[in-house]
């Protein structure tokens, strides 16, 4: 497979989960992880694996995924399916965490389909000879612009596509970054987002890592008219506490 032939496969990878039914979905602005070995892409055809089982191999095996960020997302989404769906014979939030149950009712997307180690960094050298994509800063820029037009598409249409169903499901936009752009979407959509809510940085840190939340820093979460769509900071930066997860889960109770 050639890197164009790759390139153009990462590129319209909507991402992970089921979406028929999913409940939650989240939209981040990139993929987790770098992706570091060629060898997985050269052959992925020839192992008998689909093209998403081995983007979730790197995302979930060969990076730091199953850390801080994911842990927070998963408590968030046991909350909501255990007290707002109410999905029968839920396990207990350990053994959600550790399963692989989240699949069935979560999707995750992507604005920007690569990983890179910071948003301020170039991507790796190993980019090259996998998607044709240069290890300077601007080559990293210069293919965001142009992949965006194309994520722009699909992320539309998925949105729209899990409004227009049954389900209720919920979307999560997480961090400042995708922001404008998801924004943009939702409001040619006809959605606008009247609710804001502040939280105050949780007293209680032991399992939670706060790397950019100042120790007074309210933390902004923006609610959509239809209740369906929120935007917040990455979960990296310290949004989730089980009282945050309490108080969306309330307020979707009393607005349903």
């Amino acid at each position: 497979m050639t890197a164009k032939e790759r390139l153009e496969k990462v590129n319209y990878f909507l991402g992970y989960g089921n979406l028929e039914t999913a409940k939650v979905i989240f939209i981040a602005i990139e993929e987790h992880g770098v992706t570091e070995d060629l060898d997985d892409y050269n052959n992925w055809d020839k192992k008998n694996i689909s093209f998403k089982q081995l983007f979730y191999y790197h995302k979930f095996e060969k990076s730091k995924a199953k850390g801080i960020t994911n842990i927070r997302q998963g408590k968030l989404v046991h909350k909501l399916l255990s007290k707002l769906f109410r999905i029968p014979s839920l396990p207990n939030t350990e053994d959600f965490l550790s399963g692989n149950i989240n699949d069935d009712f979560t999707f995750y997307s992507n604005l920007y389909p690569l990983g890179c180690d910071s948003e301020n960094s170039p991507y790796p050298d190993q980019y090259f000879d996998l998607f044709g994509i240069g290890n300077i800063l601007e080559d990293k820029r210069n293919y965001q612009i142009d992949v965006s037009e194309i994520r722009k598409k699909l992320l539309k249409n998925l949105i729209l596509y899990k409004l227009n169903d049954d389900s209720q499901s919920l979307f999560f936009i997480m961090g400042d970054s995708p922001k404008q752009i998801i924004l943009n979407i939702c409001q040619d959509l006809g959605l606008t987002f009247p609710e804001e809510f502040s939280f105050p940085r949780p007293e209680n840190n032991n399992d939670i890592i706060y790397n950019s939340v100042k120790q007074n820093q309210l933390l902004k979460w923006h609610c959509s008219d239809n209740k369906r769509v929120w935007f917040t900071g990455h979960a990296s930066n310290g949004w989730f506490d089980e009282r945050v997860a309490e108080r969306i889960v309330e307020f979707l109770k009393e607005n349903k």
